[in-house]
C-alpha cells in the first residue's frame, strides 16, 4: 500500500491505517471470532477467518486490475501529451505524487 501512495505525509497516513488497526484489533477479534463454547473445533471461527480470507483476496485482485487499468490509462494520457507539456508533467510528478501520469501504481 505505501507503494502506491505518492507523497510522503500519504504514504505515512497510509501506513498508520494499516498498521494501527492490524495490532489493536486482533486481540479483541480473537476472543470474539473464537469462543469457548465452539472448541475445540471452532468451525464458527475458522468459517469465519476463511470468509476474510477471501474477502481480502477477491480485494487484491480487484486492485490489482485497476492498477494495471490505471497505469494503462495514465501511459496513454502522457504520449498523447506534447513535448512541453511532458516536460511540464515531468517537472510536477514530485508535487502532484500518485495523481501524476508519470506515476506507477506498482501491481
Amino acid at each position: 500500500m505505501s507503494e502506491n501512495t505518492g507523497s510522503i505525509g500519504k504514504r505515512t497516513v497510509a501506513s498508520g491505517a494499516v498498521i494501527f488497526p492490524i495490532f489493536t484489533k486482533s486481540v479483541s477479534w480473537a476472543s470474539q471470532i473464537y469462543q469457548a463454547e465452539d472448541a475445540p473445533l471452532f468451525k464458527r471461527g475458522n468459517s469465519i477467518n476463511i470468509a476474510f480470507a477471501g474477502s481480502a483476496t477477491i480485494m487484491w485482485v480487484v486492485q490489482k486490475y485497476y492498477y494495471r487499468r490505471l497505469n494503462r490509462k495514465n501511459g496513454c494520457a502522457y504520449a498523447t501529451l506534447n513535448e512541453e507539456a511532458k516536460a511540464r508533467e515531468d517537472r510536477e510528478a514530485e508535487k502532484k505524487g500518485n495523481r501524476s501520469l508519470t506515476f506507477r501504481f506498482t501491481t
